[in-house]
């Protein structure tokens, strides 16, 4: 399982608006359209637009069975992160290795 960094270069200073995910997923598709689904007020199409938003892979997944959004962050000043622990409820640092 690979673990993708998406960012919306958006500088918006809105709250509701989601600037990067860090996902786990096999395929940057994937990773996107989870980015698509858990979108904020920025709207779910700009995470499928490959010219809106970045997608890079960062590393790989120790536990090749965890997929998911592992953070979330959103626009705001100060900036807002939301840390979603979804993948068998463990830390991240235990669950992911950059690479």
């Amino acid at each position: 399982m690979n673990i993708y960094l998406l960012e919306n270069p958006n500088t918006s200073r809105e709250y509701d608006v989601v600037v990067g995910f860090v996902i786990a997923a096999p395929h940057w598709s994937a990773a996107r359209k989870m980015a698509s689904e858990e979108a904020g007020n920025e709207g779910p199409k700009i995470w499928m637009n490959i010219t809106k938003t970045n997608c890079r892979r960062i590393g790989t997944a120790n536990d090749p069975t965890a997929e998911g959004i592992v953070l979330r962050s959103l626009g705001g000043k100060p900036p807002v992160f939301r840390a979603i622990s979804q993948i068998a409820g463990k830390p991240v640092r235990e669950k992911y290795r950059s690479g």
